[in-house]
Order: structure tokens, then C-alpha cells, then sequence
């Protein structure tokens, strides 16, 4: 068998666009406003003035709880972490949309051999749910919204 060498783990290149797109996604404050039957969740309690989305919480019994975001939103908690692994990549994963599946790449465990994205598909009505031991999200509210 013929050694194909070493590969790497890539993501999209920053480019110029692409922070602009990112930078107006996170921008837009409707995508901060939670619907009816949603809460805000954050993977950065201290900071959760800019870190807050709002999800629907799923509940399984003996599971922890688990977001299930809009697709907008979940385009919006990807440029969130994104952006802010450009600042502190130890702290914030990469998170990008390839297609329609969102990608998490973990800070840390991206250096482990055989190590592989954490890929989060839609379900049927285009919701991405985003369980697992590599999010760690909170509650920031309580009341849900009536919008």
C-alpha cells in the first residue's frame, strides 16, 4: 500500500468577504430575538450580551438539555465562534456551514490523530440541533418570548 503522507484539517479561508458576511450576520439583531416557545442560550456566560442566541431547549429524560436552533441562527452561532476563534483560538472552536451541515472543529482535540469535525445536520424543518460533549450551552433566560 502506497503512504499518501501526512493530511490536515483546513476550513474556509478567511477571506475578506467572508468576515464581512460573518461581521453582518452577526450584526443583524433579529437573529437575537427569540420566537415563541424559545429561550437565549450561550456557550459564554460572562460575555452573554454578545454570546446569547435563542433555541428551542429539547428535553430527553437523563440527557442534559439541548438547543435546537433555527437555521439562521445556527449561521449565526457559527460567525459568533468563529469570528472569536480568530481572537482566542484556544477558548472558541471554528464553526462553519459546509452546504447545509454545520461543522464545529474543536480547539483542542483537532491535533489528535484520526481526529474528525463534529458535522450537525438539519432535521427536516431545517433546525439544527447541538448536543454532545464538545457545547456546552447555558440558559440565559427563562421567560419565553411572545413573539
Amino acid at each position: 500500500m502506497a503512504h499518501l503522507g501526512r493530511w490536515f484539517l483546513s476550513t474556509p479561508t478567511r477571506t475578506a468577504a467572508r468576515i464581512a458576511h460573518e461581521l453582518a450576520v452577526l450584526g443583524d439583531l433579529t437573529r437575537r430575538e427569540p420566537y415563541l416557545g424559545e429561550t437565549l442560550v450561550t456557550c459564554d456566560p460572562a460575555n452573554a450580551a454578545a454570546s446569547a442566541f435563542p433555541a428551542r431547549i429539547d428535553t430527553r429524560p437523563e440527557q442534559p438539555l439541548t438547543p435546537v436552533f433555527r437555521s439562521e441562527i445556527a449561521e449565526a452561532v457559527a460567525a459568533f465562534c468563529t469570528t472569536h476563534h480568530d481572537l482566542a483560538p484556544d477558548d472558541y472552536p471554528q464553526v462553519y456551514l459546509d452546504g447545509h451541515t454545520l461543522v464545529h472543529v474543536h480547539q483542542h482535540l483537532r491535533v489528535q490523530d484520526n481526529y474528525l469535525p463534529r458535522r450537525i445536520n438539519p432535521d427536516p424543518d431545517g433546525n439544527y440541533a447541538i448536543d454532545g460533549d464538545e457545547w456546552t450551552f447555558h440558559l440565559v433566560q427563562t421567560s419565553p418570548c411572545t413573539k
